[in-house]
C-alpha cells in the first residue's frame, strides 16, 4: 500500500525539524555543519578551493628547509641546557643568573669568588 500526500508531507515536515535546529537568532540551518564550518579556515565564508589538495614538495624544497630546522633543533637544544643550568644553580642558592650571555663565565667567576 502506497503512502498518501499527508503522510508524505508529514514525513517530510519530521525529516526537516530533526535536520535542522533554530539558532538563537532564530535562523534555521543544519547545526552540525555550521559548527564544522566554523572550524575549518574558508568554510565559513564560503571561499571557494579552501580545501585543495597541496602538492607534495620536491626534494630540492626538502633540502631548502633542512637549515631552518637544523636550527630549530639547536635552539631547543640550547633552551635545555640553558633551564638544566639555571636548575642547578638555584638548587645551591644562586638565582638571576642568567648562564645564555657571553659575559657569563666571567660572573660566574665573581660568584664563586663572593661565596668563599
Amino acid at each position: 500500500m502506497a503512502a498518501g500526500p499527508r503522510r508524505r508531507n508529514l514525513r517530510r515536515a519530521f525529516d526537516e525539524r530533526r535536520s535542522f535546529a533554530r539558532t538563537p537568532s532564530g535562523q534555521v540551518g543544519s547545526a552540525g555543519h555550521r559548527d564544522a564550518h566554523a572550524r575549518v579556515p574558508g568554510m565559513a565564508a564560503r571561499e571557494p578551493r579552501h580545501c585543495k589538495m597541496v602538492a607534495i614538495p620536491t626534494l630540492e624544497e626538502e633540502d631548502a628547509r633542512r637549515p631552518s630546522r637544523e636550527r630549530d633543533s639547536l635552539v631547543g637544544e640550547r633552551t635545555r641546557i640553558i633551564n638544566r643550568m639555571k636548575a642547578a644553580l638555584v638548587r645551591l642558592g644562586i638565582r638571576g643568573f642568567k648562564p645564555g650571555l657571553l659575559a657569563a663565565p666571567q660572573r660566574l667567576d665573581a660568584l664563586q669568588q663572593a661565596s668563599i
